[in-house]
């Protein structure tokens, strides 16, 4: 996979961007069990294996996430919205309660941009590890 160039130095610079450039899913929900977070904002992930990575609670507002796979992936409370997420790999995914499933089919069929009123996750959104099937 091709390192994706980020939008900005905090994330850049950012321990959670590099476990992710990485693939490295263990360090990465470390971290965020650690409490870390950045924002992946208007980030170009294209292409980038998502499964196993804890995403809740993390802004991805307005990223590109063309052939990403989000299998399996719990978006509920991770902020999308603005996002594109053409031909990436979907199924068993979970969205944001307020996204229209026609929103999600428009995204990945034309890479239309994703719009919907997102909601404020709880305040244990950001806890919680993720499996580690390996």
């Amino acid at each position: 996979m091709n390192a994706q160039q980020a939008n900005s130095s905090e994330l850049r610079d950012s321990a959670l961007f590099k476990a992710l450039l990485a693939e490295n899913h263990k360090e990465f929900n470390q971290l965020r069990d650690k409490g870390e977070t950045v924002s992946f904002a208007g980030a170009q992930l294209r292409g980038f294996d998502l499964r196993k990575f804890n995403l809740r609670g993390l802004d991805f507002r307005g990223s590109y996430l063309r052939n990403a796979d989000l299998r399996g992936c719990d978006l509920r409370w991770t902020v999308i919205a603005g996002s594109s997420i053409r031909e990436a790999k979907l199924s068993g995914t979970y969205f944001p309660d307020g996204l229209d499933p026609q929103e999600i089919m428009l995204s990945h069929l034309h890479g239309t941009r994703l719009r919907y009123q997102h909601i404020d996750p709880p305040d244990d959104a950001h806890s919680g590890s993720m499996p580690d099937n390996d």
